[in-house]
């Protein structure tokens, strides 16, 4: 089991400020890599079911930890990180990520979500 493995599945079991730092963590490890660890990570982490984790953290109600999600989610979908990136989009698009985006866009009144949210949904629709 690799370490993006075995951080995804520390993901799913966390709740409250673990869950906020092993975002982090990932969004962190999505920033850094750069190259073919990029697009192995990003393969990876849609190989072992990790984007439909991250889109159901997407409406969690802590707003650090949805906005870690979103950061996320942006950065799957962002075809200048990935020439991949189409395949992050697709699966996020089935795990419902665009309609939570789409809620966070129409209905937050915090800028930094909207501006993670804009850039996300910016990313996924860019083909």
């Amino acid at each position: 089991m690799s370490s993006v493995s075995t951080l995804v599945d520390q993901i799913k079991a966390a709740d409250g400020a673990a869950l906020q730092t092993l975002l982090y963590e990932l969004a962190v490890r999505l920033k850094n890599a750069s190259g073919d660890t990029s697009d192995a990570l990003r393969a990876e982490l849609r190989g072992i079911g990790a984007v439909a984790v991250i889109s159901k953290l997407l409406t969690h109600e802590a707003k650090q930890i949805h906005q870690l999600a979103i950061n996320i989610a942006g950065s799957l979908a962002a075809t200048a990180l990935d020439p991949k990136a189409d395949l992050s989009s697709g699966l996020l698009k089935q795990a419902g990520a665009f309609s939570h985006l789409l809620r966070h866009l129409l209905t937050t009144k915090d800028d930094t979500t909207l501006l993670y949210t804009l850039i996300a949904i910016q990313n996924m629709c860019v083909e």
